[in-house]
This record gives structure tokens, sequence and C-alpha cells, in this order.
């Protein structure tokens, strides 16, 4: 015998494996996470968005603050227009701002990065869910 009194044993069987598919998603957020801050192309950083998305999802995590989601979108806004704006290349029939023409190559790699910045927020909130 283990030792444990009848008491202390969880009720049934799928209490006791509930925190082990729960831990399960930990190390696929973390490959999303990373995955997503490295991505290099747009369908990496679709497919680690996406990831995020089914592990927040599935884990139920909580829906973030209003001030929260504003604060991401001014960081996808300020990725974006970074980008467009100081990346050369062949310039769009946007105004220019500063003597600084905004470039396709620039739209491009701005919305990739506020893809990553998504996908990675995203990875965030579920991994925050697994926290007790």
């Amino acid at each position: 015998m283990s030792g444990l009194a009848v008491t202390e044993m969880p009720g049934t069987a799928s209490e006791a494996l509930e925190p082990r598919r729960l831990d399960a998603w930990a190390p696929l957020l973390i490959g999303a996470l990373l995955g997503a801050l490295s991505a290099g192309r747009f369908e990496t950083a679709i497919a680690c968005a996406l990831i995020a998305g089914a592990g927040a999802a599935a884990l139920k995590a909580r829906r973030p603050r209003p001030g929260w989601i504003v604060m991401l979108g001014a960081s996808l806004v300020t990725a974006l227009v970074l980008n467009l704006y100081l990346v050369r290349g062949h310039a769009l029939a946007l105004p220019r701002i500063f003597g600084l023409v905004p470039t396709r190559e620039g739209l491009a790699l701005g919305a990739l990065l506020a893809l990553r910045l998504f996908g990675a927020a995203l990875a965030m909130r579920a991994l925050a869910a697994l926290r007790p």
C-alpha cells in the first residue's frame, strides 16, 4: 500500500488526469511563442498564431481587458507604420512623412512583424491560462 488514506485519493480517474492534460499544452504553446517571434515567412507566422489560438480556445483563456487590446493594437499599428516608412523599396502612392517614402517592401515586412507580435501575444494569453 502507498500509505495514503482513502480520503486523500482523487474522486475519479478523470480528475486525476486533468492537470496532466493541461500541462501537455505548455510545450506546444512555448513552441508557438518562439516560432511566432522568429518567423521569417507569413505561412510560419500564421501557423504559430493558429496554434496559439487553438490552445487559448482549448484552455478557455480569459478574454483580455480592453486596455490590453488597445495597447496590442497600438503596437501592431506602430510596427506596421514604422516598417512602411523606414524600409527602402518600391514606393507606394501614400503621403510622405518627414521626407520618407512608404514602400511595398516595408508594408510586407510591417505586416509580417505585426502578425508575429499578434501570434506571440496570443500564445502568452494561452500560457497564462495554465497558471494556477
